[in-house]
């Protein structure tokens, strides 16, 4: 009974994780509802072990009170293995939401990256472009020529970023 009220809380909390807004839910929490997948798989086992124990020996009892007492035992046994059969299929249900959270989280990481990259990919380029004159390095007569060219073409490189997030907005605004 400890242990189906123990599922019970963990079930709760991850439900409760999966549902709230904020950075709670990490690749570790992942593991720990692997985790009680299969012990929960492990327990349903026990159990069923346990109910084939009691049938074996249950008839070879004389006694009826006996067997009304061995009754009673199999009916909890019962509600033990539907109780971790509920807190296993709620925890199967929970890993594919909680696994997909976790993979959004790291795309918007990615997206970050992303964005970084989009600053510092043409400066390298503008800047290896100029690299192969001497005139154009820094502390020469040319230098400022490097500035010029590498700001507007970040420049048109954010504007292009706005008007791709701003039609992605009109997409998802209008349904088209």
């Amino acid at each position: 009974m400890l242990y189906t009220h123990l599922m019970s809380r963990y079930v709760k909390q991850y439900e409760y994780s999966l549902r709230s807004d904020n950075d709670t839910l990490h690749d570790s929490d992942l593991v720990d509802l692997q985790r009680w997948r299969r012990r929960s798989k492990q327990t349903q086992h026990k159990l069923f072990l346990l109910t084939q124990f009691i049938n074996v020996w249950l008839p070879r009892e004389p006694d009826s009170a006996s067997i009304d007492t061995w009754q009673r035992t199999l009916g909890g046994i019962r509600f033990l293995h539907s109780q971790v059969e509920y807190h296993k299929n709620s925890l199967e249900q929970m890993v594919p939401v909680a696994t997909s959270i976790v993979q959004l989280r790291e795309a918007s990481d990615v997206k970050r990256l992303t964005y970084i990259a989009l600053v510092f990919v043409p400066l390298s380029w503008v800047a290896s472009l100029f690299s192969m004159s001497e005139d154009f390095g820094p502390g020469q007569k040319w230098f400022w020529v490097y500035f010029a060219t590498a700001l507007p073409l970040i420049l048109v490189l954010f504007v292009f970023l706005q008007l791709d997030r701003l039609s992605g907005l009109v997409k998802r605004v209008t349904g088209l």
